[in-house]
């Protein structure tokens, strides 16, 4: 953004500082006694004065109004505000009191004058600005131009009012610098427009610059003294010294530069004029001319900023607008029309201009003089400045046309029928039937035919449609040239044999290339006039000018008709993906982040019981119902997945896994989510039947451990029950049925864990204890440890407790001790440890058995695959460990070694979705 309109802020800022200026020259006044003061050594002298007054040259001025003054500053203190004064002078050894009018005095009109042409400048480079961002491709950015645009009209606008304070100095500097690269960067200008001076080609570029540009910047730095050293501290004196020594020194340097400008810019345009036949240039000559005139005229004549006028500073004036108009004219002899649009228009826009200020002027006068007329015709210039600034201007711009632009008009008024033609055409057909029938009539051609360019050296000759090749060279030509002409058959056969074979014979001779930077988009290939002659200068000046907009429009159409074929594989396209988003086996929504339903698919309309109509642009609470929404509402943006999410439609329970991920626009930034909704109500059921057979499986492996643990403290009831018999009158009886009942109490532990691993105690997640897990799941094999004579080591007490379900947990545990035993051979270890932190648990469960191997390790966790013999596992153990795992949103990893041992690490995290669903 900044970048290409880096210009245009540049502008708005030099404009803003031009107002605040203008400002305070509008609001500035002082006081004229009309006697003319020279510095002395006895102090000021009257150097002249006029006849009628009491004060007469040669006078030396004492005091005024009794106050001494020194210098000509004290003198403008004293009688700064006054009307009238007394002035004590020394005349011929005399002492005289007279009394001398004061008259108050303005920014002298003359100002105004140059403000208009700086605003002038402007206006046209505005122009030329606008032009360059819509066809930045067809017109250049003449940065030089902008750069002298600047120049001048801070030359003209910028000046210091007098009241000699720090917004003075600022102006000043302005001035300065602007009054000094003015006639270098209108030198460098010139040496490039409008056409580039021979000489200055031979020097490298670093090298011209230093040539143009170190006078000045020397010349800049010498008298920048006098104005630094007072910027925060000013001094009247020094400025108005620095102010007289500045001009006096740049008149010369001034001079020199703008003659050899206007050198330069008459051997171009004479070269144009003479030797191209291009007579427009002939206006743009005399208007530099006469301008460059003017302002020797206004450099050497400080009256005209004075406020004093004479036939010298009129002139001046008057011809000083035509060097802005001539400057633009020379930017571009390849888009004449495109310029002389731009003056017609910045002329038209200045003349109202300088109306409107007219009529606000003369306000200004008539409120100040009487408020209720004033009143009455502030009601009337708006009225006015709103009904008539529209017809004024289109009336002004046709009186400007024909006035200045009479040869080029009938050129314009074809340029426009063809304009209009070629840019409302979208069909290749009919855009070049009717291009070409247009140019045919207009130019008289026998013959002319479009050539577009399709790819490579293909070509189609329009509007027929034949295909023709054209070979490279020709094709590289035309991208090289501006236009190419054969006189006759036999050079063009003789240059471009192969292209002259293509075409059809003794039709076609000369031919203009349509290119969008510097690519070919088609040619126009046209035969010779109805009279046997070419096209002349100006009809090549008319078909270059509309040889841009043709290509534009050639290839929007071109375009146009690739697109209405993608548009149909677009069609087909999203046709073929909205069947399979409606036939796909997944529910699937997309809200906005405002929660509204976007989309909503066939399987969404079929269990949620609601038609699409009825979900679409409604808020997602509303259309799932608030108990679902609670369930899966989350106010995170990242994909993430909720399981197990149970939905009740009327008598019907379904459980969903829920996809949620973000919806992203093409810059990449969230424009709502997507919910896809998988029925996996029946898997859960296998699932549970699968973990239900495993759990079977696990309490076979266990019962003989199992039946020893409980026939132990059986035993022991039994030989207890047994001396009490023998004995019921005992002085041990009590502390013997105490132990009856500590065995008891050991059975029904044994029970009670045995029953709560092999049933499932409901689905809600609860905050789990996993230390009291662990224990509970060591119990139940604890007899097959003490068999192979395993050891079990538990390095690590579990603070934190996650949510989850403890009898998926237990049997994660038991699936792992019982793998860790069987891979043990006999007199191995079982350990557990892990860490914790603020946001996980990692759980290491350790074994030095026999390992996996690597080739196995891959397939682990793949449902019924087994390394132990036929009857000795299911090959579901560690399947369910993984389901289990992923059930509580943790994941597992295994690392194992060849006869060293196996580690499986879990790590669960301590804030999951299970954690919502419980609280």
């Amino acid at each position: 953004m900044i970048k290409r309109y880096l210009w245009h802020f540049i502008f708005a800022l030099f404009i803003l500082i031009s107002l605040a200026n203008l400002f305070q020259k509008l609001k500035w006044s002082s006081v004229s006694d009309h006697l003319v003061w020279g510095n002395s050594d006895q102090g000021l002298v009257c150097v002249s004065a006029p006849a009628n007054s009491q004060v007469k040259p040669g006078d030396i001025l004492l005091a005024v109004n009794k106050y001494s003054v020194n210098n000509r500053i004290d003198l403008l203190r004293s009688i700064a505000g006054r009307n009238y004064c007394r002035y004590e002078i020394e005349r011929l050894g005399i002492l005289k009191n007279v009394g001398v009018d004061i008259n108050p005095v303005f920014t002298p009109f003359s100002y105004y004058i140059l403000v208009f042409i700086g605003i002038l400048s402007i206006l046209l480079t505005l122009g030329i600005l606008n032009m360059h961002v819509k066809q930045a491709t067809l017109f250049p950015p003449p940065q030089i131009f902008f750069i002298l645009s600047l120049t001048l009209s801070g030359f003209l606008i910028f000046s210091p009012s007098g009241d000699y304070g720090p917004a003075d100095f600022i102006f000043l500097v302005l001035d300065m610098v602007c009054y000094i690269f003015f006639p270098a960067v209108l030198l460098h200008y010139a040496l490039q427009y409008p056409l580039r001076t021979r000489a200055f080609k031979k020097f490298s570029k670093n090298f011209r610059y230093l040539l143009i540009y170190l006078p000045p910047l020397v010349f800049l730095f010498i008298n920048f003294y006098f104005i630094l050293q007072n910027v925060f501290k000013p001094d009247p004196e020094i400025l108005t010294t620095a102010i007289n020594h500045f001009r006096s020194l740049a008149s010369q340097y001034f001079t020199l530069y703008i003659f050899l400008a206007w050198i330069s810019i008459v051997v171009s345009s004479l070269t144009l004029i003479l030797k191209k036949r291009q007579r427009r240039y002939i206006f743009p000559l005399s208007g530099i001319t006469l301008s460059f005139f003017s302002l020797l005229l206004l450099n050497y004549s400080p009256q005209a900023f004075a406020g004093k006028t004479n036939i010298s500073i009129f002139l001046g004036l008057f011809f000083l607008p035509f060097l802005p108009l001539s400057l633009v004219y020379f930017l571009s002899p390849k888009r004449v029309t495109d310029i002389e649009n731009i003056i017609k228009k910045t002329l038209s826009i200045s003349s109202l201009f300088v109306f409107i200020f007219g009529t606000y002027m003369f306000l200004g006068l008539n409120i100040e003089q009487n408020k209720l007329l004033g009143i009455f015709w502030s009601i009337a210039a708006i009225l006015m400045a709103g009904l008539l600034f529209k017809p004024l201007e289109s009336t002004i711009q046709k009186i400007f046309e024909k006035l200045f632009y009479r040869e080029t008009f009938n050129f314009k008024r074809k340029l426009k029928e063809l304009e209009h033609s070629i840019s409302a055409q979208r069909d290749l057909s009919s855009l070049s039937q009717n291009f070409l029938e247009i140019i045919n009539r207009g130019f008289q051609l026998n013959d002319s035919s479009l050539l577009i360019h399709y790819k490579n050296n293909m070509f189609y000759s329009m509007p027929n449609r034949s295909r023709l090749n054209l070979t490279k060279t020709f094709h590289s030509t035309l991208e090289s040239q501006e236009h190419l002409i054969f006189l006759s058959e036999q050079e063009f056969a003789t240059k471009f044999p192969g292209d002259h074979a293509a075409l059809p014979p003794n039709k076609f001779f000369q031919f203009l290339p349509l290119k969008i930077a510097d690519r070919l988009i088609g040619i126009v290939a046209m035969g010779r006039k109805t009279n046997h002659t070419y096209l002349t200068v100006e009809d090549w000046e008319l078909m270059s000018s509309i040889s841009s907009p043709l290509a534009l429009s050639v290839e929007n159409a071109f375009l146009y008709s690739r697109l209405e074929t993608q548009l149909e594989e677009l069609n087909r396209l999203k046709e073929f993906n909205e069947n399979i988003i409606e036939n796909i086996n997944l529910g699937i929504m997309v809200v906005s982040r405002l929660n509204q339903v976007q989309s909503w698919n066939y399987f969404m309309e079929d269990r949620f019981q609601i038609k699409r109509e009825k979900a679409l642009r409604k808020k997602a609470p509303l259309v799932l119902g608030q108990g679902v929404w609670r369930k899966i509402r989350t106010e995170r943006f990242a994909t993430h997945t909720l399981r197990n999410v149970k939905v009740q439609i009327q008598d019907t329970e379904s459980i969903y896994d829920v996809y949620i991920s973000p919806l992203k626009n093409e810059s990449g930034s969230v424009s709502g989510r997507i919910f896809v909704f998988e029925d996996v109500t029946e898997k859960n059921n296998i699932q549970n039947q699968l973990i239900t057979s495993e759990k079977l499986a696990s309490l076979g492996l266990l019962s003989a451990g199992i039946a020893h643990e409980i026939n132990t403290p059986l035993t022991g009831i039994s030989s207890y029950c047994q001396f009490l018999l023998d004995n019921p009158n005992g002085a041990e009886n009590l502390e013997l049925i105490g132990k009856m009942q500590d065995q008891v109490l050991r059975v029904n532990k044994i029970i009670r864990t045995l029953l709560d691993f092999s049933r499932q105690k409901g689905q809600q997640p609860l905050p789990i204890n996993l230390n009291k897990v662990i224990d509970e799941s060591l119990a139940l094999v604890e007899h097959k440890l003490k068999i192979k004579k395993i050891t079990f080591k538990k390095e690590t007490e579990f603070q934190n407790s996650i949510h989850g379900f403890s009898s998926r947990l237990q049997q994660l545990f038991i699936n792992l001790f019982i793998n860790a035993i069987d891979a043990i051979d006999d007199e191995g270890w079982i350990s557990i440890s892990g860490e914790e932190s603020a946001e996980e648990i990692t759980i290491r469960f350790k074994d030095n058995g026999r390992g996996i191997r690597d080739k196995n390790l891959e397939k682990i966790f793949d449902p019924f695959f087994t390394t132990k013999e036929i009857g000795m596992g299911t090959g579901l153990g560690l399947a369910i460990v993984y389901n289990i795992v992923k059930e509580h949103y943790g994941n597992i990893q295994v690392n194992s070694k060849v006869d060293r041992g196996t580690t499986f690490s879990i790590t669960f995290p301590l804030q999951s979705p299970l954690r919502s669903i419980s609280l």
